[in-house]
């Protein structure tokens, strides 16, 4: 599966889930800027993607992002299950599939 298909399906889930429990457009805003914080902080990109960072530092630094940012909780869950997954790659395309 392509990574763009990925990002549709949790983009697509994650909306189902706004709409009972939050406000999409909130929400909409939020992923765009952790998004944007993502992909505009190479050395946060290099360290969260590469593979001789430990899975257990990877998460302790997501952790730490969405307790700064708070987000909507369907969205933080989603961004933390995202680092337990290793999958944060597919944050700038979730973004754009959710809008």
């Amino acid at each position: 599966m392509s990574t763009r298909a990925s990002a549709a399906r949790y983009a697509r889930a994650l909306l189902d889930v706004v709409i009972k429990e939050a406000n999409p457009e909130q929400v909409e805003q939020e992923l765009s800027e952790l998004a944007d914080l993502f992909a505009g902080n190479p050395e946060l990109q290099k360290a969260l993607t590469n593979p001789a960072v430990p899975a257990t530092a990877k998460r302790g630094v997501v952790e730490n992002l969405v307790s700064r940012a708070r987000p909507s909780p369907p969205l933080g869950k989603l961004i933390l299950m995202l680092a337990y997954r290793n999958r944060l790659t597919l944050l700038p395309e979730l973004a754009a599939s959710y809008r």
